[in-house]
């Protein structure tokens, strides 16, 4: 069996590299910039948006499954560059499907989309609920995800869509778990003197890691053609509920300082997700938030 992994630089994509491996899969990963790795996966640089050198690379790789999860995958910089988000997250998936096309290969191609795509709401969020984006990178996604579905009803495609929630844990950047345990730890060495925070009313849904590595394979062997599949824990948390452990887990006294400036433009107050249709595939999110938030205060200690 052979698997292509875009992006498997990121966060996503090096630990679903990991768990292919592990498995006796054979994994090329594609990466933006080559680095060293001493972990045994083939990675090859390739920027994307070069469709002949993304029809190349898989004419001669033949995979047997491709996990798109190459793109630009963060809001405040999309707003800073829109441009280039938009074309890095449409076009790159609209080569990816193209080059299976002209091959004719019989892939099957795992497209990420995002939870960023819905609509806010006070319900658990399905798969039919209403979209609406709220950045430029949430309505590229929206085109990515519309996209795949076009190509999977009207070119046959092998596409199966995927919408993560927040997936969290060690290694990740960017996000309200990683700033908060890597500043709780810049305040344990003395760095600094306070954590000054933003909204802490926000509602979240997170999955660990490797819950979220084992319903992407799932979804990927055992997902219905066509059809697109929440990746979420079902349960929600307040921002201030994750603070809280990540404070009572930490070796010092945290002093906890509102700052208006860390308030987002367009904050949405609740996105949890319905994971029915993942679970009728057989999975489940089995690792507690409070072992993952110590993991991943851990990580950023032994920096």
């Amino acid at each position: 069996m052979r698997v292509l992994v875009t992006g498997a630089g990121g966060f996503i994509g090096f630990h679903l590299c990991q768990f292919l491996k592990k498995q006796g899969i054979k994994v090329l990963g594609t990466v933006l910039h080559q680095e060293e790795k001493s972990d045994g996966v083939k990675r090859v640089e390739l920027n994307l948006l070069e469709k002949e050198k993304v029809e190349d690379l898989i004419s001669d790789f033949k995979p047997d499954f491709i996990f798109h999860l190459a793109g630009q995958t963060l809001v405040m910089p999309s707003w800073e560059n829109p441009e280039q988000t938009l074309k890095t997250n449409i076009f790159t998936t609209l080569y990816i499907l193209e080059a299976v096309m002209k091959i004719r290969l019989n892939s099957r191609v795992i497209i990420f989309s995002s939870a960023s795509i819905y609509n806010s709401s006070i319900k658990k969020i399905k798969e039919n609920s209403k979209l609406f984006p709220n950045s430029p990178y949430a309505l590229s996604k929206i085109f990515v995800d519309y996209l795949s579905m076009l190509y999977s009803l009207k070119k046959g495609v092998n596409i199966i869509r995927i919408r993560p929630f927040f997936i969290i844990g060690p290694g990740k950047t960017s996000d309200v778990v990683s700033d908060f345990s890597k500043r709780i730890v810049q305040i344990e060495k003395g760095d600094e003197k306070s954590l000054k925070v933003g909204n802490l009313e926000a509602v979240r849904d997170f999955v660990n890691i490797e819950d979220a590595i084992k319903g992407i394979w799932l979804i990927g062997k055992r997902g219905k053609l066509g059809e697109v599949y929440n990746l979420c824990s079902g349960i929600g948390y307040k921002v201030t509920e994750i603070l809280k452990i990540l404070v009572s887990l930490s070796t010092k006294k945290i002093k906890v300082v509102e700052d208006k400036n860390l308030f987002r433009p367009v904050d949405e107050p609740f996105k949890v997700g319905d994971n029915s249709k993942l679970k009728k595939l057989g999975w489940k999110p089995v690792i507690p938030l409070e072992k993952t938030l110590k993991e991943t205060l851990e990580y950023w200690r032994k920096l």
